[in-house]
Parts: structure tokens; C-alpha cells; sequence
């Protein structure tokens, strides 16, 4: 339930994305370009962006640096409303350069964030740059970002080496334009059936001109990717002679109470009626005795005192 429940959001989102137009601040076409390049949540910062360079920043300065121009821009107002005092705060540098469209500023904004900042669209008004430079566009806020997956792509159809880069580009816009199509035709049942029909008669011509190309396996699949292809016969020798830890003797360490039994068990005891080392005691002595009037030899020497 939580994974359909994300499915549903990111479809809802791409949908609001795609096929309907957000509310414009300024009216700049390179607002409403912004619009068609990034999704919803990220162009509202944008938009914010774009409409903090109009409210809250003016120009100071302009400097030719070689074949860049210089701007210095300062903020008017802070994110409150509440106009800043000239004399605490240092104007921002931006470095722009026409001919090749590289811009930077000092805030670093689109190296931290990956989007422009309030300067930089001031600057890009100064210039007349009406068009949003596509260069400073991250894909991952784009409204491609997240690329259509394909059966040939997983199937192996589609060569690894040379073209895979070039046929999955293709492929996310194919899917792109069909799906705008279909949403674009749905209102209209007739376009929606002769666009079906269309659709229909393209797949029969496409299996009368491309063969049906059999899928790869995937040794074939690795082959191709690594250049190499696995012999049919492998001859792995064993080697010999090498003693790896393990080998050897496995008894354990022994500890001093097992090492104490051992040798007790082994004859070192010596027996008080005969005095030999044979791993018995007085009581148990095979020398003695049965008669319960044997003497112990240790009383030999005494003397009955009556």
C-alpha cells in the first residue's frame, strides 16, 4: 500500500507537470520557459528566483574583464521586505560572457543547488537574453529526469557497445510523445481511434521491414560488454604442495585442569601401600592384600602398646 500509494503521487505529479500550466508571476518568456523545463516543485523556486531579480536587486556596476562583463548587483530588500542598509552588505559578482553564454555568480547558488539565483536572471535581463539558457538546466530537475524504461533495453536487443546512449534517448522521447499524444486525444474519441488506427498500421510496416532480431543470452550480453567470450573447455589445475592455515593437526589447546587429569590418568600417582607409579591408591592397591588382617608396611615399625 505505501508503493502504490508513492506510484500514485509521482503520477499525479508528472501528470501536473506535464498537462497543466502554473500560475505566472511576471509574464516573461523566459519564465514560461522555465515552466516547460522543470517540474512543478522546482520551478516554483525558479519563479521565486526570477521574481526576486525584478523586486529586490539593482545594479551598482558593470566592468569589462577581457571578454567578460562584470556586474556588480545588490539587493534592494531582504527576504522580509525590509530595505538593507547600502553600506553593510557587499555586492554579489557575476561574471557573464554573451557570446558563449558561461555565467557565474559569487553566491554560488547553481554549484550548491543546481539553480540560478536571483543575480543571475537580473544580469540575463540586462543582456536581453530572452530565451532560458538550457545549459545551466540540471536533468534532474527536469521533467525527464526519470527515463522510460523499454523491453529492448532489458532484453539485450539494443547493442552495449556503441549506440545504447543515442537508442535510450530515442526511446524516452518516443514514449514521451506517445503519452502526450494519447492525453492531448482523449477528450476526442474519433482522433483517439484513427490515432490507434495509425499506430496499428506503423507496427505492421515495422515487422514488415525490421526482422525480429533474437534476443541475446546472457553470456552473449557479457561477451559484448567485456569484449571477451568464455572459452568452451576450462582446465583449472590443482595446485599442490601449498599448506594453507587449517592443515595439519586440529586437537585444540588443552587447559591446565585437562593437562592435570591426563597426567593423573597416565600413572604418575604414586600408591602409599606399594610405592609404584601405576595410577592407583592405598585402598585400591592390586598388591595388597585381601585379608582384613594385613598390616600396612607403613606401620611395620610400631609397636603394640599391650
Amino acid at each position: 500500500m505505501a508503493m502504490d500509494y508513492q506510484r500514485y503521487n509521482h503520477r499525479k505529479n508528472d501528470h501536473d507537470s506535464r498537462y497543466t500550466t502554473p500560475d505566472f508571476k511576471i509574464e516573461l518568456e523566459i519564465e514560461k520557459e522555465a515552466a516547460e523545463l522543470y517540474t512543478r516543485t522546482i520551478f516554483y523556486d525558479v519563479q521565486d528566483e526570477i521574481y526576486k531579480s525584478i523586486m529586490s536587486c539593482c545594479s551598482e556596476n558593470v566592468i569589462q574583464v577581457y571578454d567578460n562583463r562584470k556586474y556588480l548587483i545588490r539587493h534592494i530588500f531582504d527576504d522580509n521586505g525590509n530595505r538593507k542598509e547600502r553600506s553593510f552588505y557587499k555586492p554579489y559578482e557575476i561574471l557573464f560572457n554573451k557570446d558563449s553564454m558561461k555565467i557565474s555568480c559569487s553566491c554560488r547558488r547553481y554549484e550548491c543547488y543546481g539553480l540560478l539565483c536571483c543575480h543571475i536572471f537580473y544580469v540575463l535581463r540586462m543582456a536581453r537574453v530572452v530565451e532560458f539558457p538550457k545549459t545551466y538546466v540540471m536533468k534532474r530537475w527536469s521533467k525527464d529526469s526519470l527515463a522510460a524504461k523499454s523491453d529492448a533495453q532489458t532484453s539485450g536487443k539494443i547493442p552495449v557497445i556503441g549506440g545504447f546512449v543515442q537508442a535510450s534517448s530515442v526511446i524516452r522521447e518516443i514514449y514521451d510523445s506517445v503519452e502526450q499524444c494519447v492525453n492531448l486525444l482523449v477528450g476526442d474519441l474519433n482522433k483517439l481511434s484513427l490515432y490507434r488506427d495509425k499506430q496499428k498500421e506503423m507496427l505492421k510496416q515495422s515487422d514488415i521491414n525490421v526482422p525480429t532480431q533474437n534476443a541475446l543470452n546472457k553470456n552473449d550480453l557479457f561477451a559484448s560488454l567485456l569484449g571477451v567470450t568464455e572459452p568452451a573447455e576450462l582446465n583449472v589445475k590443482v595446485p599442490s604442495g601449498i599448506r594453507n592455515k587449517g592443515c595439519g593437526n586440529h586437537k585444540r589447546i588443552q587447559s591446565q585442569a585437562e593437562l592435570a587429569m591426563l597426567n593423573a590418568a597416565n600413572g604418575n600417582r604414586k600408591c602409599a601401600w606399594c610405592g609404584k607409579r601405576e595410577g592407583h591408591d592405598k585402598r585400591n592397591c592390586p598388591y595388597r592384600p585381601k585379608s582384613s588382617s594385613a598390616e600396612d608396611p607403613s606401620d611395620a615399625g610400631a609397636t603394640d602398646p599391650f
